[in-house]
């Protein structure tokens, strides 16, 4: 019985059980993705590469006037172009 169980933990331990691993961790773009949001609108503008807590690419706005936050697409076209206009407006500043 005691020879059972070891190989049964031994095989726990050696076996990359994925089923008690949650795919997306700690991600924040649960509740989908927007494909556009007016520039105006656009507060604030993060970008949150794939790690080992989320394994997806997250582009995340802070809308103003308290809106909340949103989610883009970042595989829409708009989102690209909104990530370059707010990089050549910081070299600006």
């Amino acid at each position: 019985m005691k020879s059972a169980a070891l190989v049964i933990m031994a095989f726990l331990l050696l076996v990359d059980v994925k089923a008690f691993r949650t795919p997306q961790g700690r991600c924040q773009c649960l509740n989908g993705l927007v494909d556009l949001i007016p520039r105006h609108n656009i507060a604030k503008l993060e970008i949150h590469p794939v790690s080992s807590s989320c394994t997806n690419l997250e582009i995340v706005v802070t809308l103003k006037a308290k809106k909340g936050k949103k989610c883009l697409n970042p595989k829409a076209e708009y989102t690209e172009k909104v990530i370059k206009a707010t990089i050549q407006r910081r070299h600006v500043q």
